[in-house]
């Protein structure tokens, strides 16, 4: 495909940054119940700081996509880049958990302002036919980073609890210099961009997009990727606490059960998962694996 030709440095490009995002957000998670003990901060405090990050992202995103389409998707994305360095760097120096909670919101917003002009950058470059293909590099390269992360940080950490997020910190430095020097913008200029009719262009806030997404045939799939995500977020908060503190596991094996589950999903996403989402069919499938989560879980 043309995809992987003309536009493959870009492409390239991009998914360094996602893979060092997601890296980094994961490397830290075999490694917080040391932190924590260093801080002498509670399990609950973690959990908000989750909480914090994911709250922020949600409420910067719809801000950042118009700004991408302002100003410029390679932009936002080195702006987001130095904003993830500086947040990693806050979090590796706080002695306090209010530092803490300034450092997780500045992450949201470094997320907020990536991501949508990552997958505009991707839409930009791509036809309506190369897209799925270059959005599914995009998905993959997410994939990867929360598979790798962990398994990085529980080695990393060996050197010192706090230097996992000062490397986090020193690649995002890295990726921004790159994509600035590198990336090409993809987006028009004003002169070259074909400006919509005011009249065809509908804006709607985020609160009246939730307002009404009940009315939408994606409410249902909207419901379970919540879901999913909520449990996920809990799973990783709670993970490396419970076995730290029922089993004394060190860095190292949480950030080795971490990596090998998602190698093992990974392994199933790209061999078994399309034959089986023939065989049974997407409702079937859902089902199963919700129900599947649910026993594990438990």
């Amino acid at each position: 495909m043309a995809i992987l030709t003309k536009h493959r440095g870009a492409l390239l490009i991009l998914m360094l940054n996602l893979l060092l995002i997601f890296s980094g957000i994961g490397l830290v998670i075999p490694i917080m119940p040391k932190f924590m003990e260093s801080l002498g901060i509670t399990g609950g405090i973690i959990g908000l700081l989750v909480a914090a990050f994911s709250l922020t992202q949600l409420l910067c995103s719809p801000l950042a996509g118009r700004l991408a389409d302002s100003f410029g998707r390679k932009r936002m994305i080195v702006i987001g880049m130095m904003v993830f360095a500086f947040s990693e760097a806050l979090f590796g120096l706080a002695g306090s958990s209010g530092l803490l909670f300034v450092s997780r919101m500045l992450g949201g917003i470094s997320a907020a302002m990536i991501m949508p002009a990552i997958m505009a950058y991707t839409a930009d470059i791509t036809t309506p036919e190369e897209r799925a293909v270059g959005m599914g590099y995009i998905t993959a390269t997410i994939t990867t980073g929360f598979i790798i992360g962990p398994g990085i940080g529980g080695y990393i950490a060996e050197f010192g609890i706090r230097v996992p997020f000062y490397a986090a910190a020193a690649a995002g430095i890295f990726a921004a210099c790159i994509t600035w020097f590198i990336l090409r913008e993809s987006l028009p200029s004003k002169e070259n961009r074909s400006e919509a009719p005011p009249s065809a262009v509908v804006r709607r806030s985020l609160l009246s997009q939730l307002r009404f997404a009940y009315r939408e045939p994606y409410f249902l799939s909207l419901i379970i990727v919540f879901v999913m995500s909520f449990g996920l977020a809990n799973f990783e908060t709670v993970f490396g606490l419970f076995v730290d503190q029922k089993f004394g596991f060190e860095p190292k094996d949480i950030a080795f059960i971490i990596t090998f589950g998602s190698i093992a999903g990974a392994v199933v996403q790209l061999t078994a998962f399309s034959w089986i989402l023939k065989r049974f069919g997407e409702r079937r499938v859902v089902s199963l694996c919700l129900f599947l989560r649910v026993c594990l879980f438990c």
